[in-house]
């Protein structure tokens, strides 16, 4: 990938990468040879093990959707030409009626 005649790097920006599709998203674009970051709220979340595990050569990086403050550090400490958010939002419900 080139702008202006210059190559970017293959590097991206996941948030919700602990959730199942961020982590597909994180395992194909390592496949791809991307240098894949994670965003991450924080230790006390039982799936960043998980993504560890499954995905050694993810980088993770704390912050929050919520705090601009961390976003932006997230953002400076992985520079990625590209951002991608996976994350379902927890008011997102199913409407309308069931089929009898």
């Amino acid at each position: 990938m080139t702008i202006g005649g210059e190559a970017m790097p293959k590097r991206a920006l996941i948030t919700g990468i602990t959730g199942q599709d961020g982590s597909y998203l994180a395992e194909y674009l390592l496949a791809q040879g991307y240098e894949v970051w994670g965003l991450v709220r924080g230790q006390s979340n039982p799936r960043v093990r998980r993504v560890r595990q499954l995905l050694g050569e993810v980088r993770l990086v704390r912050g929050d959707l919520l705090d601009q403050g961390s976003l932006i550090s997230a953002v400076e400490r992985s520079s990625p030409p590209r951002c991608t958010t996976w994350r379902r939002s927890p008011t997102c419900r199913c409407r309308g009626s069931r089929p009898s």
